[in-house]
């Protein structure tokens, strides 16, 4: 019969693979895919997993089962049904020399010849299970089928080629082969994207305040105190009070109050208790809570200390309530400087009396 092989370029005159165009970056060439768009058409049978360049070169051919004068490579017997023909791909194979060692894939031109029956070829790294894909397709009768073929190779560089029925001659060219290509520099960051729609309101959260039981004179670390200051009589407690630390009094703040009855004010207050006004007041310092009283007539003062009971109330990197109007000033004596009685401010919660610790 004629040779009716489709004509292709052959190597080089020296034979060696040599690059036909530059290198060109592929992606990760996909695992175990096959496409088949009959003769003429392109399949991808099976190629490495990892990131891959291709190398393209002026294609050589690497086997032709065909006996002499066509035959290249070791075999020169058709494909019988069922056979299994492997070929090795690196190095210097066929008409192909200078296949790198380190070539993972190879691009292929494979043509089926003289086809005794409707069967199909698959070509597949040798060593891995054969893939239930065709690579060709040929048939009795109809002109060489020659399909695109990318396959994977062996770790030893070698792929294999298998008939399903009767028998088939088959010839392959190489145009080019893939080696590992590792990625890339990470490119530059873009630019922002616009700013999202503001999200809803949270929750009112917890402002970690510390609320103290209610305590009393008798928590006191000492008696109370009593002494006339610039004749006003002044009674003073004194409060040990370990909550009170360094940050708490440089970074908090602190409200006191102070109860008598069913009422309760926020210090200082002063108040007109009989014909005389009293004034309680408070200071914080570390570790200490004193608490002062005093009548601005040199007189004692109206209530004593044992009949009200006193609370603090931190809160942390906080802000004080707003200060309430205050009510018209008191009518005090000349020299008296007592400062205009507040309107009443009621805290929360409340808990029973303790020490103020």
């Amino acid at each position: 019969m004629s040779d009716t092989t489709p004509s292709v370029s052959e190597s080089s005159a020296s034979g060696r693979a040599r690059p036909a165009f530059g290198r060109s970056r592929w992606a990760a060439i996909g695992a175990a895919i096959a496409v088949t768009l009959g003769a003429g058409g392109f399949a991808v049978v099976r190629a490495a997993s990892d990131p891959s360049s291709f190398v393209p070169i002026v294609p050589c051919r690497i086997f032709d089962t065909r006996p002499a004068p066509d035959n290249v490579g070791p075999r020169n017997t058709p494909l019988r049904p069922g056979d299994v023909f492997t070929v090795d791909a690196r190095g210097d194979s066929g008409n192909c020399t200078g296949i790198p060692t380190t070539a993972t894939a190879l691009g292929l031109n494979v043509t089926a010849v003289g086809a005794s029956e409707q069967t199909f070829l698959t070509v597949w790294p040798t060593g891995e299970e054969r893939p239930l894909t065709s690579s060709l397709n040929p048939a009795p009768s109809q002109p060489p089928a020659p399909n695109a073929v990318t396959t994977g190779l062996s770790p030893s560089g070698q792929f294999s080629v298998y008939n399903s029925k009767g028998q088939v001659n088959v010839l392959a060219d190489v145009v080019g082969y893939y080696l590992p290509a590792a990625a890339g520099p990470t490119g530059p960051t873009g630019p922002a994207g616009p700013a999202g729609p503001a999200g809803p309101a949270g929750p009112p959260g917890s402002a970690n305040v510390i609320y103290s039981p209610w305590f009393t004179a008798a928590a006191a670390t000492g008696p109370e105190a009593d002494s006339t200051v610039d004749g006003t009589n002044v009674r003073m407690l004194t409060f040990n009070v370990p909550a009170f630390t360094e940050e708490v009094v440089d970074t908090a703040s602190v409200e006191v109050y102070f109860r008598f009855d069913s009422s309760r004010w926020l210090l200082p207050h002063t108040s007109r208790a009989g014909a005389r006004p009293n004034t309680v007041e408070a200071v914080v310092s570390p570790g200490t809570l004193r608490i002062t009283r005093f009548t601005h007539d040199n007189t004692p003062p109206y209530l004593g200390f044992g009949s009200v009971s006193f609370r603090y109330v931190i809160i942390p990197g906080g802000q004080l309530a707003p200060a309430p109007v205050p009510a018209a000033p008191l009518a005090v004596a000349a020299n008296d400087d007592a400062p205009a009685s507040p309107s009443p401010r009621h805290d929360e919660p409340d808990t029973e009396e303790s020490s103020a610790g």
